[in-house]
């Protein structure tokens, strides 16, 4: 007698790969691809402070001399292209009275970014890189020798702009200032014709019939003066072996100046970029009989700048 027998036909495959297929477009949903948004900023930029070549701050004399500083980008998330827009069309420092001309460029002697487009598409400041990327721009500051300015402190500001390239367009996405920075010290110089070693000896003849002089000083410097004169006896011509006293008059760019208290002080605002001549004139009137004898006093002029 013949037993039952059973026959089971697994139908294991398909059911396996009707599974796979759903794990698939489950894991499909699950993970999707993302892109970071591209994200940079200036993360450095320069602050100039112009020492100059003997570090007095600025000399108009002084050979020409250029100090370095550094643009720095930083790309924090995504892949990023960027450009650097320097606007340096208008770099000066201002000061008490004008200004001065500043350079920047990409090297010492190099292009002057003040010559650039300000179109980011085409700015030779560009770059690009992913998240955590650093790229730096050297960066030049000169100021040119020969501008005559008064002394004083002088400031200024260059404006930097950075652009994301998205799809071919410029985005602006962060802005900084340059700042720059200088002093210009005060100078001063005085000559004066037929005076040696800063001292003259004139001799006034007989001033019984009354005398004048001048004397001229040719003064230069970049801040308002003032010059002192003072006398050893008051404004007075004294005897040399008595008290006896014959006053003059003196006039400063025909300003009187008085000396009975010994000494008097004028002040002249000169120009940075021209010389100027003071004249000291010294005017005595006639002496009816005057004691015979040499008379003698002694005139000291002190120049000194303001600035």
């Amino acid at each position: 007698m013949r037993g039952d027998r059973t026959i089971r036909i697994m139908l294991v495959a398909g059911a396996v790969l009707v599974a796979s297929a759903e794990q698939a477009d489950a894991k499909e949903v699950e993970d999707p691809v993302v892109v970071e948004e591209c994200a940079a900023s200036i993360r450095s930029y320069p602050s100039f402070l112009w020492r100059g070549a003997s570090g007095r701050g600025y000399e108009e004399d002084a050979p020409s001399m250029w100090q370095d500083g550094a643009i720095r980008v930083e790309i924090s998330s995504g892949t990023c292209v960027f450009a650097l827009v320097v606007d340096a069309s208008a770099a000066s420092l201002s000061g008490p009275s004008g200004s001065i001309g500043a350079v920047l460029s990409d090297a010492p002697g190099g292009l002057d970014l003040a010559r650039l487009s300000s179109d980011p598409s085409s700015s030779p400041l560009s770059g690009g890189g992913r998240a955590g990327d650093i790229e730096e721009f050297a960066v030049y500051l000169t100021l040119p020798p020969g501008q005559s300015a008064r002394a004083g402190d002088y400031a200024g500001g260059v404006p930097v702009r950075l652009f994301v390239i998205e799809e071919g367009i410029p985005v602006q996405t962060d802005e900084a200032l340059i700042d720059m920075s200088a002093s210009i010290g005060a100078r001063l110089s005085v000559s004066a014709p037929g005076f040696s070693a800063g001292t003259a000896d004139v001799d006034l003849g007989d001033i019984s019939g009354g005398f004048r002089r001048s004397f001229e000083f040719d003064v230069a410097g970049n801040a308002p003066v003032s010059v002192s004169v003072s006398s050893t006896n008051a404004g007075a011509l004294r005897h040399e072996k008595a008290d006896i006293r014959i006053p003059y008059r003196t006039f400063l760019e025909d300003g009187p100046v008085d000396l009975r208290a010994g000494s008097s002080v004028s002040r002249y605002d000169l120009l940075p970029s021209r010389e100027e001549t003071l004249t000291l004139d010294v005017i005595g009137d006639p002496v009816e009989k005057p004691v015979a004898g040499t008379y003698r006093d002694t005139l000291t002029i002190t120049f000194r700048s303001e600035g």
